[in-house]
């Protein structure tokens, strides 16, 4: 992943152990958005790493993290000319060997509400409603969908019980 407001390249722990580094003590806690500050593993100096034609070397800071396996930073980024691209998905390093390399963009416009929020309005004893579809997902665990049931869920895609609705 390419975190602009990162501080430092992050490696998650688990590769750490696969690849075989030696870590240096950590120095510093990390935080991500919903968890506790942890600390750092350790950091890996002058680790050898390869994104697309590039090759070179960089630090590393070992934490525990599920998301992501690699997170690099914006001074990376500087360090090795490169340009983010998200019109066209790619990254585009344009340092010693210059290249194009294809990314995934993460899942947007999706409105996601956490287990902190639906537990909050459970606990003041507000009904709770949560419901979602997402046709892709289901067909690919599930199988095909008919197309009468389709229809008549995109028929009614917008209904809400009066008392759910949300009173502004």
């Amino acid at each position: 992943m390419i975190d602009t407001g990162a501080t430092h390249n992050y490696l998650a722990s688990a590769k750490e152990e696969r690849l075989g580094l030696v870590l240096e003590k950590g120095v510093g806690r990390v935080k991500a958005i919903s968890s506790t500050a942890q600390p750092i593993a350790g950091v890996a100096k002058y680790v050898l790493i390869n994104v697309g034609a590039y090759e070179g070397k960089t630090n590393l800071s070992v934490v525990v993290m599920d998301d992501f396996k690699l997170i690099l930073e914006l001074d990376f980024l500087r360090d090795t000319r490169t340009a983010v691209l998200p019109h066209v998905d790619s990254l585009m390093m344009m340092g010693t060997k210059p290249c194009v390399i294809p990314t995934l963009a993460g899942r947007t416009g999706e409105k996601n509400l956490s287990v902190m929020q639906f537990e909050k309005g459970c606990k003041r004893s507000e009904p709770s409603y949560l419901c979602t579809l997402h046709f892709d997902e289901i067909e690919k665990a599930s199988g095909p969908i008919p197309g009468v049931i389709k229809k008549l869920l995109k028929e009614f895609k917008d209904v809400m019980p009066d008392e759910a609705a949300r009173s502004r």
